[in-house]
């Protein structure tokens, strides 16, 4: 298959998606989870808030890494980071290790967010950029929206370890999709 734009936007689009999922995917489950951890809210309430810092604090730090040791084996490392902490985060046996779990799945959102955004500037053709911008914003304010939604459904019918579980087949799908791309990416691209 040949490089394109739409197949580099498209990639780079289920980043920002998978990682605003895992956002708001969980909230849904946090009185089952104080159930079934035996915790209190406060606590509980951590796993989205362990989430949401880890974004916050390492997103300079990604950009750092990504500028260091390359933008497609970075975005690839955080495909993986996010997809084993959610896989964990399924069979977790209490509630600090899936508090724990959230935030490295939390380093592996920051480096979606923050690589996607600059790949689509290295890589995107300048008047395509802005286009390109709001299609990713678009897919954030999607994966935000419907994660409740798929979190709700998920969680009636299967347990809250499914949330975490949808997270991990959808992040090894974006790592197959992404090792596809890179293969077709241009060598004075990479």
């Amino acid at each position: 298959m040949k490089y394109t734009d739409k197949g580099l936007l498209t990639t780079i689009s289920l980043c920002i998606l998978l990682a605003s999922l895992g956002t708001s995917i969980v909230n849904i489950a946090l009185p089952s989870l104080t159930a079934f951890f035996a915790a209190s809210f406060q606590a509980i309430q951590w796993v989205v808030i362990a989430y949401l810092l880890t974004i916050t604090a390492f997103v300079a730090i990604a950009g750092k890494l990504a500028d260091q040791h390359g933008h497609e084996k970075t975005l690839l490392f955080g495909i993986v980071v996010f997809t084993l902490s959610s896989l964990a985060s399924a069979y977790v046996s209490n509630i600090w290790l899936l508090i724990v779990m959230r935030a490295i799945q939390g380093v592996g959102a920051a480096i979606l967010l923050t690589v996607s955004m600059a790949m689509v500037k290295r890589n995107i053709a300048k008047e395509r950029t802005g286009t390109a911008m709001g299609i990713l914003g678009t897919m954030s304010a999607i994966g935000t929206a419907i994660g409740p939604s798929a979190g709700g459904l998920l969680l009636s019918h299967f347990g809250w370890p499914s949330i975490f579980l949808l997270l991990t087949f959808l992040g090894i799908e974006l790592e197959l999709l992404w090792g596809f791309w890179v293969q077709c990416l241009p060598s004075e691209l990479q």
